[in-house]
């Protein structure tokens, strides 16, 4: 089954902001395209945080829980993170520009060869309903769209 993807990172069992964001993104994107939205995260003792994931617009949560994600391990996460997209079969992945999950998304990427946009400032399906992902080049000095090649698609 098709869906998307979102990474939820936080500090401590208190989700960073911008994940909220992407995942409302990945609400919208989801709407067009008719798929479920499937948040992904990963932590110690994380209380409510799949509830509220819930509540902020995914259909699903996917939760790697244990002592082996206490503290960020870059390795471990990218292995959870992993298990998670081979499980949902997503269409496309979002993931926030954060330090932690960046690490995360590009090693998940690199493994599964998978295209990845980062630094994204925009993002927008094409007339199939392909993933755009709008990103500047050049120091910044360009803004350029990131069209994929690849069934997966991940920003």
């Amino acid at each position: 089954m098709s869906s998307i993807l979102v990474y939820i990172d936080h500090f401590s069992g208190a989700a960073k902001p911008v994940s909220w964001e992407i995942l409302g993104k990945a609400h919208e994107l989801a709407g067009r395209l008719g798929v479920p939205v499937t948040a992904f995260v990963a932590g110690q003792n994380l209380g409510g945080l799949a509830a509220e994931a819930v509540a902020c617009g995914a259909d699903r949560v996917l939760v790697a829980d244990g002592p082996a994600f206490a503290q960020f391990n870059a390795q471990a996460l990218a292995a959870a993170f992993k298990a998670a997209i081979e499980g949902a079969q997503p269409r496309i992945i979002l993931v926030p520009a954060t330090a932690g999950a960046r690490d995360v998304a590009a090693r998940v990427a690199c493994e599964l060869n998978i295209g990845l946009a980062a630094d994204c400032q925009g993002l927008n399906l094409d007339a199939a309903g392909s993933l755009l992902a709008e990103r500047p080049v050049f120091s910044g000095n360009i803004i350029t769209t990131v069209v994929f090649n690849g069934s997966i698609q991940m920003a």
